[in-house]
């Protein structure tokens, strides 16, 4: 039998009786694929499994939505603790009512960073702040405090080897085995199990997480979306826009990547997920019968094959506008062109 992962024939005794979970058992994963060798189980466990399940957002989820893992366990909120340069060491919890801080550190530390209380929240709130090193992290909720703080605890390559472990098995399951000779598979199999960083980049920034977006938490929701000359697969884990990978077999000069605009850290990003994914938002908006606007001359995504011919536009049709006003106005005709948005809070 092959392995999905290393894509080798092996001998039987060379599998587990109880396969891999490809999305984990504790986040609430079901997906087991029997496919998968003792040596692969063990990496894939290792390089992403293990990062993915104690990575501060997905822990914050679970308990969020309560998913209890293979044994029926409740999750208990992560705690986030940072150590302080002076000593000791400054700590979150991450309830979905919001953070509680908490800090353990010897008296003259605590008299130094001015607390009146070790238990005195206000300060301990902009002293975790500090300790994160990100003065806005002092203003955050509990769900933003968990994805700042995945960002220093959990490896990049640990999402794009995650990525990779989801999109093998899918593309054998989608295609079956002969797609596993692919050159789209070969690839994802040494993003996985290689030594070198991943070829396909994920996770650069954080989409919402509620009941508005269009994948509804806690859900995971797995699927391939055909784009131009690839086809891609989406992955959503509790209702979070994980990344998206090509699962598609095309030629060397066309490996799919991706230019996007984060506007909130206002930040260009190359990935593989953004620009396919908002692509696939304007493609449902057209479908409904709206119009998707651009904001700025520039296209904020386009979908950038590799190789001589350069960047090429993702071949949706936007209106370009130059702010969101200008958006409002075109979108509602002449009379609401000098409207202030402000004055139509329905719209």
């Amino acid at each position: 039998m092959r392995c999905t992962y290393c894509r080798q024939e092996l001998p039987p005794d060379a599998f587990s009786p109880v396969g891999d979970h490809v999305v984990p058992a504790s986040l609430g994963g079901g997906w087991v694929d029997w496919r998968v060798c003792r040596q692969c189980n063990e990496r894939a466990n290792q390089v992403a499994d293990e990062w993915i399940s104690k990575d501060f957002l997905t822990r914050f989820l679970r308990a969020r939505y309560s998913v209890r893992d293979r044994y029926g366990k409740a999750p208990e909120p992560p705690v986030v603790a940072l150590r302080l340069n002076r000593g000791g060491v400054v700590r979150a919890t991450l309830r979905d009512s919001g953070p509680t801080f908490d800090v353990a550190a010897p008296r003259d530390v605590i008299d130094a960073l001015n607390l009146s209380s070790p238990a005195d929240q206000g300060p301990l709130r902009r002293v975790f702040a500090e300790a994160l090193g990100d003065p806005d992290a002092a203003e955050h909720e509990a769900l933003e405090l968990a994805q700042a703080a995945q960002a220093s605890a959990t490896p990049p390559a640990a999402w794009s080897r995650f990525m990779a472990k989801v999109g093998l098995a899918a593309g054998r399951e989608a295609y079956g085995d002969g797609w596993l000779d692919s050159r789209q598979a070969t690839i994802l199999s040494t993003d996985l199990l290689g030594d070198d960083p991943p070829q396909l980049g994920q996770r650069t920034h954080h989409p919402p997480v509620s009941p508005s977006w269009p994948y509804t938490p806690p859900d995971h929701q797995i699927w391939i979306e055909p784009h131009a000359d690839t086809a891609v697969l989406m992955v959503s884990l509790f209702g979070q826009v994980l990344g998206g990978v090509p699962l598609g077999d095309s030629s060397a000069h066309r490996d799919p990547s991706a230019w996007s605009l984060d506007p909130h850290a206002r930040r260009v990003h190359r990935t593989t997920y953004p620009a396919v994914w908002f692509a696939h938002a304007a493609l449902r908006v057209l479908e409904a019968g709206g119009t998707p606007f651009v904001v700025g001359s520039d296209a904020p995504f386009m979908y950038v094959p590799d190789g001589p011919d350069g960047p090429v536009e993702l071949g949706v049709p936007f209106e370009r506008v130059e702010s969101p006003a200008h958006a409002f106005g075109v979108a509602h005709g002449p009379k609401d062109r000098e409207s202030d948005p402000g004055d139509h809070p329905q719209d």
